[in-house]
């Protein structure tokens, strides 16, 4: 049922429940008359965002993200850890994502742009993100990627409450 996309409503109901049941918001639609899809989704979250925390720099290469780079910057700008700097790393893109970049750049002053002269691929681009990367945490983000609000939180919560040096999130693959 989780993939029967005749029955968003059913669906959109069975991922609230799992995300519900890890203390996470749950996902509501933005266009009733569009699909569920990543796309078309918001969190149900009302937290403040705190900027307090130590700086967690996200890097995010992207190459002809055109379609996808919004909603997956707009998830980074909406975390309730807001003391962020989002470094988005463009890898010669040739569609509309230097247009993107720039509009949200300037809307957003924690997102940072980086532009790689010649496509190098996106370990390439995450390198390049991480020699200018300023925060004391460091993760990635793909372009095509959605996060919920409270990720960066919940892991920076766990390194700053542990001795552990790193961490991973859970995700699904949608498609």
């Amino acid at each position: 049922l989780a993939h029967d996309p005749a029955h968003d409503r059913d669906r959109l109901a069975l991922i609230n429940n799992v995300l519900h049941r890890a203390n996470i918001s749950g996902l509501t639609v933005l266009d009733d008359g569009r699909p569920l899809a990543l796309g078309n989704i918001a969190s149900t979250c009302s937290r403040t965002p705190d900027k307090s925390g130590p700086l967690v720099s996200v890097i995010v290469p992207v190459r002809n993200g055109g379609s996808t780079l919004e909603f997956s910057l707009r998830s980074l700008t909406q975390q309730t850890h807001a003391n962020l700097q989002v470094i988005v790393v463009d890898d010669a893109s040739e569609d509309e994502t230097p247009r993107i970049l720039d509009l949200i750049a300037r809307a957003d002053d924690r997102i940072v742009v980086h532009r790689l002269e010649r496509h190098s691929g996106p370990y390439a681009a995450r390198n390049a993100g991480l020699r200018i990367a300023q925060g004391v945490f460091v993760t990635v983000h793909d372009a095509d990627d959605w996060s919920v609000p409270e990720l960066v939180e919940l892991q920076v919560r766990a390194l700053t409450q542990s001795d552990h040096q790193a961490n991973f999130s859970c995700w699904v693959r949608c498609g």
